[in-house]
């Protein structure tokens, strides 16, 4: 008997005909297995396109991120608690040349410029207190060092744990160059403010000169011109 026959027979199975059913208990139990792989199945499927739902909600939150750090300016390095580098973005690859495959697994401290290894070798101690906040740090860039004022915070698991720490640097360069030529015209202000005071002075004290020499001059030549005539 074919599992529609035996959905489609209104009466109950113990009252099936002994030519349908001559074993009235082995059907039973067959038509509890089919409809328990029909729930098996259904939840097979309700699983199926939960997963679905939430692969493709994973997925856009990737991209999410992505698009994130890619649009980021400033440079961020993600790494775990002995200082090795798990993430970078766009713009630490862009300032110093290598790509995130290259620096994946490799210390954070490779990065830096020579003067910073000291300081920067104590944050995975510092960050279990405290987050270190506007620590300037030099990168190796592709031509020069790269000043960056940088932020670091301890990062942590869903339970609670340590499991790394993220460092976000700004750069300062252009900030700084900007400054330095800042500076630089305020010195050549203040010279040139100098010297127009100092040339200020010699006119005063020239004027000055003049008028006490032109005072000293007629009488002076009253009796230069006079000289002879008394001598005679």
């Amino acid at each position: 008997m074919t599992r529609a026959s035996i959905q489609a027979d209104p009466r109950p199975v113990g009252m099936l005909k002994n030519d349908d059913c001559p074993e009235p208990t082995a059907e039973a139990t067959w038509i509890h297995f089919i409809r328990k792989m029909d729930e098996t199945y259904a939840d097979l499927v309700r699983h199926q396109s939960e997963l679905e739902e939430k692969n493709s909600a994973l997925e856009d939150a990737q991209r999410f991120i992505a698009s994130v750090l890619a649009s980021m300016t400033d440079v961020l390095i993600v790494c775990d608690v002995q200082g090795r580098i798990q993430q970078v973005n766009r713009a630490l690859e862009t300032l110093t040349g290598w790509s995130e495959a290259d620096l994946r697994g490799r210390p954070f401290l490779a990065l830096l410029a020579e003067h910073c290894l000291p300081m920067a070798s104590t944050f995975a101690q510092q960050i279990r207190a405290e987050a270190i906040h506007d620590c300037e740090l030099a990168i190796k860039g592709v031509a020069e060092e790269i000043p960056l004022a940088v932020n670091c915070t301890s990062r942590y698991d869903h339970r609670g744990r340590l499991v790394g720490m993220v460092l976000i640097g700004r750069p300062v360069g252009e900030l700084r160059r900007a400054y330095r030529d800042l500076a630089q015209e305020h010195d050549d202000l203040k010279r040139a403010q100098g010297r127009l005071v100092k040339s200020e002075k010699m006119a005063s004290l020239g004027r000055l000169v003049a008028g006490v020499a032109h005072e000293l001059n007629n009488p002076i030549s009253f009796v230069y011109g006079n000289a002879h005539a008394l001598a005679r």
